[in-house]
């Protein structure tokens, strides 16, 4: 409780500095719609291997943590809401718990993920069985994604992924 008074009240000395900042709840300036246009590009796609930030697996969306926080703190920016959960490394756990639990509430996160939880460790199979461990998110897939396309994008990494399991 101290935690958040003191959030609370260094955001609103910092909106009465800021000019065109507001303060408003994240279920006002989130939008599920911008959200997944956003990580619409990274899901299936690394720049060298062992460095992605979403994969599609048998018609779900595996995310790092760090990457969905670092797309709702981005809508937060852009829509200058002065949030200091999303602005200060030692809200981060907070921002996340937040962005997950709306996320949860428009139904994009699957029954797999329990409620309260933000991530859960996974192991993800290989055709060659060989096994990675990750914590991830996982997300329904958007109703505007054509995920016959992203499933298709080439990759060695993701087209050698056979299954997710709980880790």
């Amino acid at each position: 409780m101290l935690k958040k008074a003191d959030m609370e009240a260094r955001q609103t000395e910092l909106l009465r500095l800021s000019q065109n900042y507001k303060i408003a709840p994240i279920d006002i300036w989130f939008s599920i719609e911008d959200f997944y246009k956003r990580i619409e590009p990274y899901i299936n796609f690394a720049k060298w291997i062992g460095h992605w930030k979403a994969f599609t697996c048998k018609g779900l969306i595996y995310c790092k943590p760090d990457f969905i926080l670092d797309i709702a703190s981005a809508l937060c920016k852009e829509s200058d809401i002065l949030d200091l959960s999303f602005l200060d490394v030692a809200g981060r756990g907070e921002a996340l718990y937040k962005t997950v639990n709306l996320l949860r509430d428009y139904d994009c996160i699957p029954d797999q993920l329990f409620p309260n939880r933000i991530s859960m460790k996974y192991i993800i199979h290989l055709h060659s069985a060989i096994k990675h461990k990750a914590i991830l998110t996982p997300l329904k897939p958007s109703g505007f994604y054509n995920m016959t396309r992203i499933e298709g994008r080439e990759s060695v990494f993701f087209d050698s992924i056979k299954n997710v399991s709980f880790g």
